[in-house]
Formats: structure tokens, sequence, C-alpha cells
């Protein structure tokens, strides 16, 4: 399990989002990919919660199309 902090990205589809994770070295942590819908959001925050990082940023490509739900998830 990685320490520090890290940034997230995520590339949302019509179906799937895949999430990539990289330290604060640049290093990648981990991708993966969910469903694009709120069951997928959930395990998404799971996902992130055993990264064992604190995560300082998340970018969301098409945060107006495909990823628009992701992007205003809680």
């Amino acid at each position: 399990m990685a320490e520090g902090w890290g940034v997230i990205g995520c590339d949302p589809h019509k179906s799937t989002v895949t999430i990539a994770a990289v330290d604060g070295t640049g290093a990648d942590l981990s991708v993966e990919s969910f469903p694009n819908d709120s069951a997928g959001f959930e395990r998404i925050l799971a996902w992130l919660d055993g990264l064992g990082i604190t995560v300082i940023r998340i970018g969301v490509e098409g945060s107006s199309t495909w990823g628009r739900h992701l992007a205003r998830s809680e």
C-alpha cells in the first residue's frame, strides 16, 4: 500500500469508467475499470479508500458528457 499523496485521472465512456491513480512521485499505483452508474461510483469510492494515499486532485475527462454524473457525484 502506498503512502503520501496522489492524483486520480478518470476516462468515462457510456458503460464504463477507467481510473488511474498516480502517487506523488509519479509512479503508477493502479488502473481499474468500473461501471458508469451509481453502483460503480460506490465501488470507485471503496477503491480510492483502499489506495492508502491522500487524493489531492481528481480529473474527469468529458465532465460535460459521459463523465458528467461521475464529476457531480459525492
